[in-house]
């Protein structure tokens, strides 16, 4: 199989992958904001003192930790020779990613739900942006694993 074909292979998988969880999110979204709106979440009364210290900090490292995994992945896809073996360590360092992502995502909405507080929405926006920043390109891919265009092709 040629570098473009593998390429083009990849990626559709990827973008299906990505499509699909920020799909979920959305609707996770609208359905929790709803709940909401319409007076359906029952609040949880008492613990918006514990949370508001540790849902941030819990996000953070949940955050941060993907980050990290996916970073080792791109270093030990980067040791690989061939192109298959390559792209399959960034295939796996970025599935690891975004599903971190969409956990912290998911868990900023669940306590969204029963604080009603819209600074958790705040911060799922943030980690929105954050989950968008990883779609999967060619680029991305090119950048984490040192290659260049002639190496992996746009596809």
């Amino acid at each position: 199989m040629s570098p473009a074909e593998l390429t083009a292979r990849t990626f559709r998988s990827l973008r299906w992958l990505f499509g699909a969880m920020f799909v979920g999110q959305a609707v996770f979204l609208i359905t929790s904001v709803a709940l909401v709106r319409l007076g359906e979440a029952p609040r949880l009364e008492g613990v918006s003192e514990i949370i508001q210290y540790a849902v941030p900090v819990m996000v953070t490292l949940v955050v941060a930790l993907g980050a990290w995994l996916a970073s080792r992945r791109y270093a030990r896809a980067r040791k690989r020779r061939m192109l298959s073996l390559q792209l399959q360590g960034y295939q796996l360092g970025l599935v690891v990613h975004l599903a971190m992502l969409n956990g912290a995502a998911a868990f900023l909405l669940v306590v969204y739900l029963l604080t009603h507080q819209w600074v958790y929405l705040v911060l799922y926006g943030v980690v929105g942006l954050l989950y968008l920043r990883q779609r999967p390109t060619p680029a991305h891919a090119r950048a984490w694993l040192g290659l260049t265009e002639s190496e992996l092709p746009n596809g």
